[in-house]
């Protein structure tokens, strides 16, 4: 006489079958589990949801998550959080925050500064700077505290696309957001120092971005070859080059 296979172990084989990558005979295993009368968990649904986002399945993930109450699961963070992110990656960033805000209305679940940042983010890589910026404004209301990654995400979208606003207005919101991150101290790191450099030399602040530029090794960081190029450029662009020749054997002596 045999053992019937419980919830456990179907969560665990269909956990290992997506860390394989082999996404649709987990899901096949998932079908057959409910067939066979074994009712799936939060953490069986989740691991199947994000197995689908990561092959670009999200309808599907979608339509698990809206079944999970058949079988009395509890749609968690994870559940939606999961699903945002791959859409918001996917271009789809409406979609995302529709699903946002359904994942508010369900009282049990408290949102958290993962599930901003992927919103944040996507808004942010789709030139949406006006509703990315109105989120990240939203966070203390709901009790949550924006990290360095939703700082870098506003300040290089702010600093690297172009949107309604103009360059100067975009440079003034990203240096108070900057000037924020440092009060907060939600410490900056080179891809920060990277973006304010670049949106200074786009809008001709050159002297500003020099001063950022040699502020980077104050603060325990190291320059990249893509720190030194941002600077170097502007001032090739803006006819400095005799500024841009010291930076250049600067950059030379480091590599040595």
């Amino acid at each position: 006489m045999g053992y019937d296979p419980n919830i456990i172990t179907y969560t665990n084989l269909i956990k290992g079958l997506c860390l394989q990558g082999k996404i649709q005979v987990a899901v096949e295993l998932f079908d057959k589990m409910i067939d066979r009368g074994v009712q799936p968990n939060t953490i069986t649904c989740n691991t199947i949801i994000t197995g689908l986002c990561r092959v670009g399945e999200l309808e599907n993930a979608l339509h698990l998550l809206r079944n999970m109450a058949k079988w009395n699961c509890e749609a968690s963070i994870v559940s939606y959080g999961v699903i945002m992110d791959a859409l918001g990656k996917r271009g789809l960033v409406d979609e995302a925050l529709h699903l946002f805000w359904e994942m508010i209305d369900d009282s049990s679940i408290v949102t958290n500064v993962i599930v901003y940042n992927s919103l944040i983010n996507g808004f942010c890589k789709n030139v949406r700077l006006s509703e990315a910026i109105r989120l990240f404004d939203s966070m203390p209301s709901r009790g949550v505290s924006a990290d360095s990654y939703t700082y870098n995400s506003l300040i290089h979208g702010l600093c690297n696309s172009d949107n309604s606003l103009s360059k100067e207005g975009r440079m003034e919101e990203a240096s108070k957001i900057f000037d924020a991150m440092i009060k907060l101290r939600k410490e900056p790191d080179v891809y920060t120092y990277n973006s304010m450099i670049f949106g200074l030399c786009s809008t001709g602040k050159l002297e500003e971005a020099h001063r950022l530029f040699g502020s980077v090794t104050d603060k325990g960081l190291q320059y990249d070859l893509y720190s030194f190029n941002l600077l170097i450029n502007g001032y090739c662009k803006s006819s400095g080059v005799d500024e841009a020749i010291p930076l250049f054997k600067e950059m030379e002596k480091r590599r040595d």
